[in-house]
């Protein structure tokens, strides 16, 4: 800058662009996540978005670099645009609402195909976010117009501009990402970055009066000085140069945000680790070469030579990155105590990853600017020609990285592609350098055999050790790993099926009779652990509901959730799979849903769930919600209250929504405001049970539950077959996955904050809690909620009178999951009564209910030993016959405990004849559960009775 010009002014000037960075990059996080909500969160629609937000960036670059170099106030002008920013930027919300309802009105009119709906999107996009985007591209060359007073200060100026800018940027994708959107919300954090325009518009039309910060007419060079000697088509050459260098940053960019999201994993921390440590390394390069561009006396070999640097750079690093997930590993055993130490771990990896190339990637628009600019008096004109074209070539990187290369090539070669283009930009550079070819040959040959040895040396990335998902479960890997070692640990299975895709990594993995789906390392569905759940989130609207014709599922995962449904005789059925890869997977687990891609009844619609619901006029008389975990970026999208709305406006009279989630790896407070949400929406709920995830059923009407029908239902010869794989062979032992009706549901979460698009909650606080294991503090609060005798909620929601057990039911299914988390497993609860033999309805319940809570081989031999000493043979035999057929060695094992139980009890106190199977803290909540005082013999006597009388359980 100027001698001239007032220090203090200009690092005021400086300052307002460190602001206006900060807020520029805050709007983009919220435009993304707002425009994503109403056009789908599939890749092509986030491009879409993308797109027209750098599309408009490069508009006012170009636009008002030319309109830069003819004003005599620029800062003048640049406040004028930051108030508009500002001020539009308020506004956004109310056109998005508009361009809500164009989008709706326009795909029910014209049958959402995916052609039109794409130009919908874009140019809705366009629309809302031309004027603003526009706006924002014009300070760059409006600021470095005022600025730049000589052309020996364009690097400095420019390079520092730009720096500084990023740097604000910086700030403001941390503190979006990490501080605002999570505590004030969307507009909250809309309001402050427009209050930051606001005061950037406010200071720098103060500057813009006084002498120091007025901007003046560029003073003329002095004679030859105004003026660069330029190579033969240097404007093009550069041009094309800054633009195919912008296509190979994004390009990185979006193979880095893959690859680390395997490392990492998808919450919303992680990406904003990821994006906040690229635009560091590119505010430090720029900051750094603003230093030294001005001695540099030929920028054209500075720039090839960057570019060369960046392409070795990450070529040198890349034959690690597949190491990345051991690395993890190491940093959480030290560093994974705490949630901010934990992320400065992710930032540790990040920055391996990203820093050394984007300090490179830094420098290569001064230096572009540096190369282009012949005249002072185009400063502004010279920056926004770069500037434009180096968006422009971003947006190409975005598109094709994400749509062409990953999915052809894979994220390994995406990377060396990128890193092609940049050598080739330098190689290029080079060979039009005039004089000492033979040097200019020579080095052009060494970098281009340096990359040849980089790309073809290099082993292809282990896909297991990237595969292993160890970020979902980081304390159990350590254990794993610790007992096994790291790499039996990651091949203790069978890759059977892999594919990077434009959304996703898609793999299917077998390990021990087990068929697991993983998306990006984590795994999503199992033909084991994950069963139970797959099936009853389909089984439990389908049996319940009078007659469900119209359903539709929401993401397909292993496809046995959509195979449950098929199994009733639906009219329609569909499913809405964001992922084509998850589909070409699910063909792997044919064998347990009759391939459901065949099935004529059922639909696979590719498309994001929430915008194909919000979109389309169908109704449905079930809506199935798969995605389970609400801490995944994207997927949190699925739990809010106006998630809920739209599914609410799907459903047909009498229609039954059923959410599955997952709670092991949620606080208690996150819980309740999930199911707090959930009931702010539908007026008629019930909560459901299964290990550590719950099932809510939603509707608008009261849900009646008729044994009578569910019975007939589910001795349908599919039905059943389905149901058998989980041993539930009656509406009973269906029902003692009950745990309350909305009734209680709202006693239990009180008032308080729910989860919402403008201040979406879960997704910002569940990441923080995804490895604390608060599943039994969860459970340990849902039994104070109810104190004893208070209610049995499963009464009253059976339609017959007949169910015996229904009492017993109503408190028994809060004792069992915590009894399941405690470890506790070998306490059974029924006792076997010779003159309770013929009612075999009663035991057989809490035998099936209780089946879960075995586990080794030993525990069983154990409880058989006890059993044939205490307990006559005959009874034994009888009760087993009795039992069959369809029991399994784990309920005969019950039965066996049992008897061997009951054997013992003899006028003990109750909490010595437990404390052999339970540990001290636990045992108080199940006595009280079920009796009266704690240490009552009569509190024991209720709690074995429980679940073996064909009478309900009535204390005194």
């Amino acid at each position: 800058m100027d001698d001239a010009i007032d220090r203090r002014a200009g690092a005021a000037v400086f300052f307002c662009f460190f602001l206006s960075g900060a807020a520029g990059l805050a709007y983009e996080v919220i435009w993304i996540r707002q425009l994503s909500l109403v056009f789908g969160t599939t890749s092509f629609a986030v491009s879409t978005v993308l797109a027209s937000f750098m599309g408009g960036l490069a508009l006012g670059s170009w636009w008002f670099g030319r309109i830069a170099d003819r004003t005599e106030r620029p800062l003048r002008l640049y406040a004028m645009l930051e108030l508009g920013i500002g001020i539009y930027c308020l506004l956004v919300p109310f056109l998005l609402q508009a361009a809500t309802k164009v989008y709706v009105l326009t795909a029910r009119s014209l049958g959402g195909s995916f052609y039109t709906m794409s130009l919908v999107r874009f140019l809705l996009c366009a629309a809302v976010l031309i004027l603003p985007t526009t706006f924002m591209g014009a300070t760059f060359p409006l600021l470095s117009r005022h600025v730049v007073r000589r052309l020996e200060g364009v690097g400095r100026g420019v390079g520092g501009l730009y720096g500084i800018n990023t740097f604000g940027a910086v700030v403001g994708c941390f503190a979006a990402g990490y501080l605002l959107i999570g505590s004030i919300g969307v507009r909250g954090t809309t309001i402050a970055a427009a209050l930051l325009n606001g005061v950037v518009a406010l200071l720098a039309w103060f500057l813009s009066r006084s002498a120091g910060g007025a901007g003046r007419p560029a003073e003329a060079d002095a004679a030859g000085a105004g003026e660069r000697r330029r190579l033969p088509f240097a404007h093009g050459l550069i041009l094309a140069g800054v633009a195919f260098s912008g296509f190979a940053s994004l390009s990185y960019e979006v193979a880095w945000t893959r690859l680390l999201s395997l490392v990492l994993g998808s919450s919303v921390y992680a990406f904003t680790a990821m994006l906040t440590t690229f635009l560091l390394g590119i505010a430090i390069g720029s900051a750094i070469i603003s230093r030294f561009a001005d001695r540099i006396r030929d920028p054209f070999f500075a720039f090839a030579a960057v570019q060369a640097m960046i392409a070795l750079g990450v070529l040198a690093i890349s034959p690690l990155l597949d190491r990345l997930p051991v690395l993890f590993l190491v940093l959480f055993e030290k560093m994974g105590s705490s949630f901010w130490l934990f992320e400065i771990a992710e930032f540790l990896l990040c920055v391996i990853v990203m820093f050394l190339p984007t300090l490179f990637i830094g420098t290569t628009l001064p230096l572009a600017v540096k190369a282009f600019a012949g005249r002072v008096e185009e400063v502004g004109r010279s920056v926004g020609t770069v500037y434009a074209g180096n968006t422009i070539g971003a947006i190409f990187g975005s598109f094709l990285a994400g749509f062409v290369l990953l999915p052809l090539v894979g994220t390994q070669k995406t990377i060396a592609a990128a890193a092609g283009v940049n050598l080739l930009v330098g190689i290029v550079f080079f060979l039009a350098l005039p004089g000492r070819r033979p040097a200019r040959l020579a080095l052009s040959a060494l970098a281009a055999v340096l990359f040849a040895l980089l790309v073809f040396a290099v082993k292809p990335w282990d896909r297991y050790m990237l595969n292993a998902g160890l970020f979902d479960s980081p304390r159990f890997a350590l254990h794993q790993v610790g007992e096994k070692g790291f790499q039996d640990y990651i091949r203790s299975y069978d890759i059977r099926f892999y594919e990077e895709e434009t959304y996703a990594n898609v793999a299917v993995s077998y390990e021990s009779d087990n068929l697991f789906l993983q998306i990006n390392g984590r795994t999503e569905a199992s033909t084991t652990s994950d069963m139970s759940n797959q099936i009853l989130v389909a089984q439990i609207p389908m049996l319940i509901h009078p007659d469900p014709k119209e359903v539709v599922v929401v993401g397909l995962g292993s496809g046995i959730t959509f195979g449950s449904v098929l199994t009733h005789p639906v009219d329609r059925a569909e499913c809405v799979e964001i992922s084509p890869a998850v589909v070409r997977a699910a063909a792997y687990f044919r064998d347990w849903h009759d391939d459901v891609t065949k099935n004529p009844k059922g639909t696979i619609i590719l498309d994001d769930a929430r915008n194909y619901l919000l979109s389309t006029e169908k109704r449905y008389d079930v809506i199935v919600a798969e995605p389970s975990k609400p801490w995944i970026s994207g997927v949190s999208n699925l739990f809010t209250r106006e998630a809920y709305e739209i599914y609410r406006d799907r459903l047909k009279p009498g229609g039954l929504l059923c959410q599955w989630f997952h709670y092991y790896s949620m606080s208690p407070t996150d819980f309740k405001i999930t199911l707090r949400t959930f009931l702010s929406v539908f007026p008629y709920a019930e909560v459901w049970n299964a290990d550590n995830n719950v099932f809510l059923l939603g509707s608008m009407e009261p849900i009646q539950i008729d044994t009578h029908r569910m019975e007939e239902r589910m001795s349908e010869e599919k039905i059943a077959a389905d149901l058998d794989r989980i041993e539930l062979a009656t509406p009973y032992l269906l029902l003692g996955h009950f745990l309350f009706g909305e009734k209680e549901a709202r006693q239990y979460v009180g008032e308080g904050p729910i989860n919402t698009d403008n201040l979406p909650i879960i997704e910002f606080s569940a990441p923080r809690n995804r490895d604390a294991y608060h599943h039994e503090e969860i459970l340990r609060s849902m039994l104070e909620a109810f104190p004893q005798y208070q209610s049995y909620p499963l009464v009253g929601h059976i339609a017959d009178e007949g169910g015996a057990i229904d009492f017993r039911l109503g408190k028994f299914r809060f004792a069992s999951p915590l009894r399941w988390q405690s470890g506790v497993a070998s306490m059974v609860r029924s006792v076997v009564r010779s003159d309770r033999l013929e009612d075999v309805e009663g035991p057989l319940v809490a035998y099936r209910l209780e089946a879960k809570m075995l586990g080794a081989e030993g525990r069983e031999l154990r409880m058989a030993a006890f059993s044939r000493a205490a307990f006559p043979e005959e009874r034994l035999e009888l009760t087993m016959e009795r039992l069959s057929p369809g029991v399994g060695s784990i309920v005969r094992s019950e039965v066996q405990g049992q008897a061997a139980y009951s054997a013992t009890y003899g006028g003990e106190r109750p909490s010595a004849a437990l404390s052999w199977f339970y540990p001290p803290n636990k045992l108080q909540y199940l006595l009280q559960l079920f009796g009266g005082p704690a240490d009552s013999p009569e509190s024991l006597r209720a709690l074995l009775l429980a679940g073996s009388t064909s009478e309900p359980f009535k204390p005194r």
